[in-house]
């Protein structure tokens, strides 16, 4: 309750009651009680029930924004009847799919050996390895002489290859004669070739050979070259910079004589540099001193050797003798050779 104090004429211009009123209420000289009046609600009480309003949908906006986007202004298509309320789903809480909803999923159209599948879950092909042994995988010809000349399949049978001597000290070079050119001295103008086959039976195969000269006074001028099927196996002086290599065969140089025409001869003073084929040391003699021949081409080399008489179908030696403008060039003297040809049993 509330008592009315002297203060009334503040009160009655407050509340605007009329001054009659009020000076009746001071004659009274009681004190009158006023019931309390219902409290009326504060803006901010108004502000209170607006948010208790506004609450419930503001969750739902939160849940909306935990669900997946959908396309603004999507929505469910019309099945014919009235819209019902949406009811509480499982599947629309986070990371849960419904079972009708179709998935972007990245791996699906891939098919196995593409860029992005694993490969660990790719079958691989059943390849026969080369060599194999199946009909439709042959060995290859290099697999199959390394096959054949294995040391348990092989022999070594003993030649003897003899180049007469071609009128050293007598005749010199027919220059001019077919593809020789003209004397010209230091250069290489003409030459003379003789040829010798190894003898081989039926059904043989080449896999390596061995010479030696059985004496020390070989002699020859200007400078000497021995090739197998015309790949040069040694020579008195390296002019592999001026030939190609054969194709088939790495580190293997081709003889052709247009090829050397024209090259420089090798001064009496200049510091020799023969050429052997292979890894093994060989032996020449210096132009015109007396010496020896030597030369191995077996394991690698020799292999090498057979895949060249394979693919040419022959075996053949062949001795160049070179020589620039003296009466004494393209001759040699007697050369007798032992030959040793390693060949399949």
């Amino acid at each position: 309750m509330l008592k009315l104090s002297s203060h009334m004429s503040c009160f009655a211009k407050s509340s605007g009651i009329a001054l009659p009123l009020l000076l009746a209420l001071i004659a009274c000289g009681k004190n009158i009680a006023f019931q309390d009046p219902p409290e009326l609600p504060t803006p901010s009480g108004e502000l209170e029930e607006k948010e208790a309003e506004v609450k419930p949908e503001a969750r739902g906006a939160d849940q909306t924004a935990d669900a997946p986007n959908e396309p603004a202004g999507s929505t469910e298509p019309d099945s014919g009847g009235s819209e019902e309320p949406a009811l509480d789903d499982p599947s629309q809480e986070e990371g849960v799919v419904p079972d009708d909803t179709q998935v972007n999923d990245p791996t699906a159209d891939q098919q196995p050996g593409s860029p992005d599948s694993t490969p660990s879950d790719t079958p691989m092909p059943d390849t026969p390895l080369p060599g194999s042994g199946g009909s439709d995988d042959p060995l290859s010809p290099e697999l199959e002489l390394i096959n054949l000349c294995r040391a348990e399949n092989t022999e070594t049978v003993t030649h003897t290859i003899v180049f007469d001597d071609n009128g050293l000290d007598t005749f010199g070079c027919p220059w001019g004669e077919g593809d020789n050119g003209d004397i010209s001295d230091g250069v290489l103008t003409a030459r003379v070739e003789e040829i010798s086959d190894i003898p081989l039976e039926a059904g043989k195969t080449l896999c390596g050979f061995s010479i030696n000269s059985n004496v020390e006074t070989l002699n020859y001028d200007d400078e000497l070259l021995l090739t197998f099927n015309d790949a040069i196996v040694l020579s008195s002086h390296n002019y592999n910079a001026r030939f190609e290599q054969i194709e088939e065969l790495s580190g293997v140089f081709l003889y052709e004589w247009p090829q050397l025409l024209g090259g420089m001869n090798p001064g009496p003073d200049e510091e020799p540099n023969p050429y052997c084929l292979g890894e093994t040391a060989c032996e020449i003699p210096r132009t015109s001193q007396p010496g020896r021949f030597a030369l191995e081409l077996t394991g690698e080399d020799g292999l090498k050797m057979a895949r060249l008489a394979q693919l040419q179908n022959r075996a053949q030696l062949k001795l160049i003798t070179t020589g620039d403008d003296e009466t004494t060039d393209c001759r040699h003297s007697p050369i007798t050779l032992d030959l040793e040809v390693i060949v399949t049993k």
